[in-house]
């Protein structure tokens, strides 16, 4: 087995007891975390898994900060030989054809997303869609005055990142945003709560296209992206209390991890979701089934 682990800098951090650091450079001066590790795995003897490269990837410093690169979450298609990555300030596609050293062949820059913090394909391949983390998940992003594109999932046709060069804006189709304003949470957490997108995943259907997110201080939502330029809402659990940080679609239920409540499964029934397939198993980041 081969892990793509990701390797970026979000704070300047002392060296732990473990050995790793978070340097935003190496003690020669080159910047530290625009890679990933590629970790073999012996599945008979893991004891004897070792890093087996170390691919670097074109980025620009997040904020103008020197050193302040790297990608957050990456999302791998093994059908399409593809992956998408959220890098801080940009998203990419990486062509993965040849798995221990995969390539950037898109870069996706878009000046109305704060921070490219999730990433994840349409399940025949055609979308790709990225989360815009703004405020880091402790600003508070969901009042009546913020844009309606500030944590938004932005919605893009992979055929026309194909062609990107990395220089110029990328065309995307739509943006969508949980339109429920969120208020402060309590007497004893005054703060403004933050309502941005976070870690999600698509349906594994042919009959539209649907994603399940979490959004933090607004819980769960359910999109239907079918029609990729008009994206809208068709279910969502909007609890008391919620810090929903994962929201997973899963055979017919969707699977929430949250820090304000625990665990909820939801059970869903609903046209948009009808024609979803059951799985053996699931990992969000790894979609191994090509639907078309």
């Amino acid at each position: 087995m081969l892990l793509y682990v990701a390797s970026y800098t979000a704070s300047l951090v002392a060296e732990s007891d473990y050995g790793n650091e978070c340097a935003r450079f190496d003690a020669d001066g080159n910047v530290a975390h625009n890679k990933i590790s590629v970790v073999e795995v012996p599945l008979r003897n893991a004891t004897q898994a070792r890093v087996v490269s170390e691919p670097r990837f074109p980025q620009n410093d997040f904020r103008a900060t020197p050193g302040f690169r790297g990608c957050h979450d990456i999302t791998v298609f093994m059908e399409l030989e593809k992956a998408a990555a959220a890098c801080m300030g940009e998203g990419q596609i990486w062509d993965i054809s040849d798995l221990e050293n995969p390539r950037t062949i898109a870069r996706v820059h878009n000046p109305n997303v704060e921070f490219f913090h999730s990433a994840t394909f349409s399940y025949d391949g055609r979308r790709v869609i990225f989360g815009d983390e703004a405020g880091g998940g402790t600003q508070a992003r969901c009042r009546e005055t913020d844009p309606e594109t500030l944590g938004a999932l932005w919605f893009y046709d992979r055929r026309d990142l194909d062609v990107m060069d990395g220089t110029t804006v990328s065309p995307w189709r739509s943006s969508w945003k949980v339109p429920r304003v969120q208020e402060k949470l309590t007497e004893e957490q005054p703060r403004e709560p933050n309502c941005t997108m976070h870690n999600f995943n698509t349906l594994p259907t042919k009959k539209g296209d649907v994603l399940v997110s979490s959004a933090y201080a607004a819980g769960t939502t359910m999109v239907d992206f079918s029609n990729v330029y008009r994206p809208k809402e068709v279910g969502h659990l909007d609890p008391e209390g919620a810090n929903t940080w994962s929201s997973y679609w899963y055979n017919g239920h969707i699977f929430t991890n949250d820090g304000g409540r625990g665990v909820d499964i939801i059970k869903v029934r609903d046209r948009a979701s009808s024609g979803a397939r059951k799985l053996p198993y699931s990992n969000p980041q790894t979609q191994i089934s090509l639907m078309r």
